[in-house]
């Protein structure tokens, strides 16, 4: 343990007796005083104390970290010592106050402050975003807290050169929020000091912050202390004891406690634990005494030597710096070339002349196979003469550099596409061209996926009933969609970068902007509010508007998004009634007295008008439902959107190393997968309600297809440390049924069942009931209210959004199940207990069905391998084409791109020599099924495959009964072209 120096109390030497007596006088005539004053004061104290100890806790509860020595630690048996522990022991027998010292993981101590389980907290430093939350002792202990890197690393001086790298931390402590002030954003947390050093000593991390004291205790107890240096000490911090915000009897109570503790026993505990320096301070002056003269001596016996010496030295230490400089030149140079991500070679007379690791990691070769290789051998052949001019042009002068997308050829034949910046150097005495290259194939790819993904999102956005407009801070509208052009009369170009005084006339403008404002500055938001605007067209109109606020990261709120949905018709629909009320109500007071069939009309009439008002109330109670399903609707969009966006932005970083690059691209996959979920949801929940599904029956096992849903949710469940157990009959159950359908009921209520399930776990099973397949879920879940056990089939409502919103989705998956199964003519109900789980039921008829045995498949010999066969692909998109020709042209095929239908027509008449068609349906000029039509009255042998957006079931059905030999949904993935395209070719 490393020890530190304490201070020591200066003596006062008796250099004369005079001193002495005149110390003695005044020491006596001040006790003297301070005993009278003692005196006229003890009755008031007396009272004093008698309160204050009649309010004070006899208990309390201090909490710390659990492992920072030497203040406070375990021993080897698991119990507390430390400087604090006995301190705080002292405090306690100083006060008559019990106390307990709770140590515990840094992360979770303020939480234990804040949650009341702690009056006080230990070792804490005061920033200022803790001073909004508790208030402070003085500080006690004055603690540096430097950065320490492997010895292997270099040139970290300052907090700038920690960009790039992960920190250890320890969570929650104060230096997280220094680093971030100086922009340094990667961090790794741990619970403790110990766990930040063993993960280095594991080679989790390179680089770390950990207050002095733990870390040389750490590092040298697990013997790092050699493979760790210290960079620069972050900042000094100080230790405090904290109790919560304005706690100001707690805070006195606890500042009295420990000035009753005296110099001297402090100074024993520091003693005790810190330790003393080895020579004593009233000796230092007599050594240095001697010290000195021992130099003189000696300075005065070599003086002689020094000057016949000095020459030599000088001239022989001005050639080892030199030397020395040289060597760290050269050395500092070479790691930062080996260490570079970007390829770095440099091409002289047309030849490699050097390439540093990162150059060999790109193109596959070795060093030795790229040295002295000619720059043909990488560069694509039709872009060899254009390399040969830039590089000509770089070393006569005419350019001074060059950026370039350039397509590189790699070891095993494949195409990288990199972008390189060349510039004109001296090498060896002549010149050459220095290039730094980078790989940006994936990230080329994933810009072409993000913009089809955008655009989708753009497609549905523009295509909303409801006007949808983002504003900025400003009140500026950044972003808008067709329905709110037609509400304000404008066009999209006259609205974007405007703001609502700029569009709308000044009172209406006046209003809107007030009601912006509250809502970008916290205030307030506003929910379904109907308003009245007259737009720049002179049309009025009504909309039902609410206007919430948007927040980064951070929560800070950086504009709002408006929903404005047109109540035009529906407030004259209202008008329209209210004035008809009022003549019926007139025509019945003018004929009541003489008219008994009047009586009869006006009851009938009233009848009708309650109906209207019952119809409008749940007009609007389903408005309210749907509004928060947009806005939850938007949440689960937005979330993989952001995703996508996010981590697109990352992953176009040049220095991103290429493991991180790789994660971040599954991640935007995932991300679009989970995307084109929700809208696949609400397009199911859009054909439910519009009674347009449909279903395509075919046999079914049912008690396979459980069976197979088992095994893809095993996984998902060990990862949620759940059972998961399933009870199939021995017989399997045939029938008639969406078997796709099926199979995504079942899905959804497990998926359900999982997601509310913490502990315990999920069973799935099915059995026969005369005609009836019954098919159940049951989990052991938070479960369901009696009152909620039918509110949560409806569309767009969880059971309960306060409780259940935490666990996310957008409230459709039971709807969506009640939904098929009443289709399939089934039904389903529930059986459920709050906090004991939930049973879901599914109970389908049973229409016998033969499920015939399959013929032995035929192995196809394929006539062609790939590079002989050539597809024709007709697709208007080019994001779309550009996705297909990267699939098929690394699989080495013949592509040939036509952008409608007609085309792909007149290239059939023209070529006989096309093996295999992909057709796109939506096509302008002539789409696909016109295109197919008129393909197979020319030849009707070559295999035509439907590429379709169309996710419906009945699409499906038209597709087939059109002719297409087959057909794939978008959005596809690779390995599903691939295989459908070795199908058939």
């Amino acid at each position: 343990m490393k020890t530190h120096p304490i201070r020591k109390n200066t003596g006062v030497k008796p250099t004369a007796d005079i001193n002495l007596l005149f110390l003695s006088y005044l020491t006596t005539r001040i006790f003297v005083i301070l005993v009278l004053v003692a005196l006229f004061s003890s009755v008031s104290k007396g009272v004093q104390a008698l309160d204050t100890a009649a309010s004070r806790p006899k208990h309390i509860t201090v909490v710390t970290d659990d492992n920072y020595p030497p203040f406070v630690f375990r021993n080897h048996e698991g119990k507390l010592i430390g400087y604090l522990v006995d301190e705080w022991m002292l405090w306690s027998k100083k006060t008559g106050i019990q106390i307990t010292l709770e140590a515990v993981d840094w992360s979770k101590a303020q939480s234990y402050l804040q949650s009341g389980k702690a009056d006080v907290i230990e070792t804490i430093f005061k920033t200022p975003e803790r001073e909004r939350l508790y208030s402070f002792t003085p500080p006690y202990e004055a603690i540096e807290v430097p950065v320490f890197y492997h010895h292997t690393l270099s040139g970290i001086t300052d907090p700038t050169n920690l960009q790039g790298f992960t920190i250890g931390v320890k969570a929650g402590d104060a230096c997280i929020e220094i680093l971030k002030n100086k922009g340094i954003s990667s961090f790794a947390e741990y619970p403790s000091y110990q766990k930040v050093i063993e993960a280095a000593g594991n080679g989790e991390i390179k680089v770390f912050c950990v207050d002095r004291e733990p870390a040389v205790y750490f590092l040298t107890k697990q013997k790092l202390e050699s493979q760790f240096k210290q960079a620069f000490v972050l900042y000094t911090g100080h230790f405090h004891r904290a109790v919560l915000k304005n706690n100001r009897k707690m805070l006195e109570m606890v500042n009295n406690g420990f000035n009753k503790i005296t110099r001297h026993e402090k100074e024993a505990l520091r003693l005790k634990w810190i330790g003393q320096e080895i020579i004593n301070p009233l000796y230092t002056r007599e050594l240095g005494i001697v010290a000195l003269i021992i130099g003189i001596l000696g300075i005065f016996l070599g003086v002689n030597i020094i000057i016949l010496r000095t020459k030599v030295r000088q001239r022989t230490a001005q050639l080892t710096l030199a030397n020395n400089q040289l060597q760290k030149s050269e050395e500092k140079y070479r790691e930062l070339v080996n260490h570079a991500h970007e390829s770095i070679y440099v091409i002289q007379n047309m030849r490699v002349v050097f390439v540093n690791p990162a150059s060999c990691a790109a193109t596959g070769y070795t060093e030795e196979q790229l040295m002295g290789r000619s720059v043909f051998d990488f560069v694509v052949p039709d872009e060899q003469a254009e390399a040969v001019n830039i590089l000509n042009d770089l070393l006569a002068g005419t350019i001074p550099a060059s950026l370039k997308e350039w397509e590189i050829m790699t070891s095993t034949g494949e195409t990288r596409l990199h972008l390189i910046n060349s510039v004109r150097i001296d090498w060896d005495g002549l010149p050459a061209v220095l290039n730094f290259a980078t790989d940006i194939t994936t990230l080329r790819q994933t810009d072409q996926t993000l913009k089809s993904e955008r655009k989708l999102l753009r497609t549905l956005i523009d295509h909303l009933p409801d006007a949808i407009y983002v504003k900025d801070k400003d009140g500026r509208k950044i972003v808008t969609n067709h329905a709110d052009v037609r509400n304000t009369g404008l066009t999209a170009e006259q609205i974007l970068g405007k703001t609502d005084q700029e569009i709308f006339p000044p009172e209406t403008a006046k209003t809107f902007m007030a009601d912006d404002f509250k809502v970008l500055r916290g205030e307030s938001v506003v929910v379904n509010r109907e308003e009245f605007l007259t737009n720049q067209r002179n049309e009025s109109k009504w909309l039902l508007t609410s206007k919430l606020p948007l927040t980064d990261i951070q929560g800070k709120i950086t504009g709002l998004i408006g929903i404005g949905r047109d109540i035009t018709k529906q407030k004259e629909y209202e008008t329209s009634l209210l004035k008809q009320n009022e003549e019926y109500q007139a025509l019945n007071e003018e004929y009541l007295a003489s008219n008994e069939e009047l009586n009869r009309s006006l009851t009938e009439i009233q009848k009708i008008n309650n109906e209207l008002r019952d119809a409008k109330l749940k007009a609007e109670e389903s408005d309210k439902l749907k509004m928060a399903f947009l806005s939850n609707i938007s949440h689960e969009i937005r979330t993989p959107l952001n995703g996508l966006i996010g981590f697109s932005e990352q992953i176009t970083d040049p220095n991103l190393p290429s493991d991180q690059r790789l994660v971040f691209a599954k991640l935007i996959e995932e991300s679009s997968h989970r995307l084109t979920a929700v809208i696949n949801d609400i397009v199911d929940i859009s054909l439910l309600q519009t009674r347009q599904a449909s279903l395509n029956l075919q046999p079914v096992s049912l008690t396979e297809l459980m069976s197979n849903i088992f095994t893809q949710f095993t996984e998902s469940a060990r990862q949620r440390r759940l059972s998961f157990t399933a009870e199939l009959p021995e017989d399997p159950i045939l029938t008639f049924a969406d078997g796709k359908r099926v199979g995504q009921m079942v899905s959804k209520l497990i998926d359900n069942a999982l997601k509310f399930t913490t502990s315990g776990g999920v069973k799935i099973g099915i059995r026969r009931d005369n005609f009836n397949a019954i098919i159940y879920v049951r989990d052991t879940g938070i479960g369901i209210s009696q009152a909620m056990q039918e509110a949560v089939f409806n569309p767009f409502r969880q059971a309960d959004s306060n409780q259940w919103k935490s666990y996310g989705g957008q409230g459709l998956g039971l709807s969506l199940v009640r939904g098929f199964t009443e289709l399939m003519g089934g039904r389903i109900w529930l059986t459920s207990k709050e906090r004991e789980g939930s049973t879901f039921w599914i109970s389908l008829p049973i229409k016998e069905a033969f499920i015939p045995q399959l013929e032995p498949a035929i192995t196809l010999v394929k006539k062609k391998d790939a590079g002989s066969i050539t597809i024709l692909a007709a697709e208007d998109e080019l994001s779309n084409f550009i996705f297909l020709e990267t699939i098929l042209l690394k699989a080495s095929y013949n592509l040939l791109h036509a952008h409608n239908g007609q085309e792909a027509l007149d290239m059939v008449k023209e070529n006989s020599n096309i093996d295999l068609i992909l057709m796109d349906i939506k096509m302008p000029v002539m789409d696909g099924y016109e295109a197919f039509r008129q393909i197979r009255a020319v030849n009707t042998s070559v295999p035509v495959i439907a590429l379709t957006a169309f996710a419906m079931a009945d699409e499906a059905a038209k597709i087939k009964n059109a002719g297409f030999n087959d057909y794939l949904t978008k959005p596809y993935k690779r390995a599903e072209l691939l295989n459908i395209i070795n199908r058939w070719s």
